[in-house]
This record gives C-alpha cells, sequence and structure tokens, in this order.
C-alpha cells in the first residue's frame, strides 16, 4: 500500500512538472532580429500582460498591448486584432514569463494563424538591451485602451 502510494505521487509531480514547464516553454527566437521584423513592420509583437505589470515595467518598443484578460473573453481589442492581422503575418508574443504567452500563442494557431511565436518574458526582451518605453507613452497603441 505505501509503495502505491509513492508510484501515485511521483506520478503526479511528473505530470505537474511536465504541464508547468509546457507552459511557460518559449520558442527559441533571435531577439534582435524580432526587434528588427517589428521595427519594419514585417511583425507584430504582442504584448500580452496586465495594466499593472506595465506601469510597472514599461513595454517593448512597437508592442501592441492586448491583456490576456481580454483575449480570455474575446473582447472588443481581441475581435479587432484578428479582423485586422493577416492570418500568414509573423506574431511575436510575450508576457512576464512565457506563460501567458504559450497560451494566447495556442489561441492564434487554434484560430489559424500560421506563424506564431512565445518570445518569453519582457525580462528577455530587456536582458537583451533591446528598447523598451514607459506606459501611456505613445507608440504603445491598444487596440481599444482597456475599455471594453
Amino acid at each position: 500500500m505505501r509503495c502505491s502510494r509513492i508510484r501515485l505521487f511521483v506520478l503526479v509531480l511528473l505530470v505537474f512538472g511536465v504541464y508547468f514547464s509546457q507552459l511557460s516553454a518559449a520558442d527559441k527566437v533571435d531577439l534582435k532580429k524580432v526587434a528588427k521584423e517589428v521595427s519594419a513592420d514585417k511583425a507584430v509583437l504582442l504584448d500580452v500582460r496586465e495594466r499593472d505589470e506595465l506601469q510597472e515595467d514599461g513595454l517593448a518598443k512597437g508592442a501592441l498591448w492586448l491583456p490576456n484578460t481580454e483575449i480570455r473573453v474575446a473582447s472588443k481589442g481581441w475581435e479587432s486584432f484578428l479582423n485586422r492581422t493577416p492570418k500568414e503575418k509573423k506574431i511575436y508574443i510575450y508576457c512576464r514569463s512565457g506563460g501567458r504567452a504559450g497560451q494566447v500563442k495556442d489561441r492564434l494557431v487554434e484560430k489559424g494563424y500560421t506563424s506564431v511565436s512565445n518570445i518569453g518574458g519582457l525580462k528577455d526582451w530587456k536582458a537583451q538591451g533591446l528598447p523598451t518605453i514607459p506606459f501611456g507613452q505613445k507608440g504603445a497603441p491598444n487596440p481599444n485602451d482597456g475599455k471594453d
């Protein structure tokens, strides 16, 4: 009986470990290349963090802000993003650490988008010395300013 409990415990740990490792698994992407593509309008950079996170850390220069909470409820901002973004357009998504970006990537792939990458978190962007801007500064567009 004790051996069965130990096996069950190990199995549960293994399953949760695999699950949580996949949540934040960022795609292998050259962030400097991403910044150039976004600057040249060859790709969309999507920040899915919440307002308080942006107020604290700012956002990547050139990023479009659409909070994950709006995406989950299919807000007007999310629908607007889907309607104006071609399915073949490169989309790079980030959040704080990559977990929510992975969820949004999955949603976009389900909607038929063919070139979507989870680039991890803003901390990775900053670690590469890439530019950020304070929240609210011009150049930080939001499809509906967080209102719905």
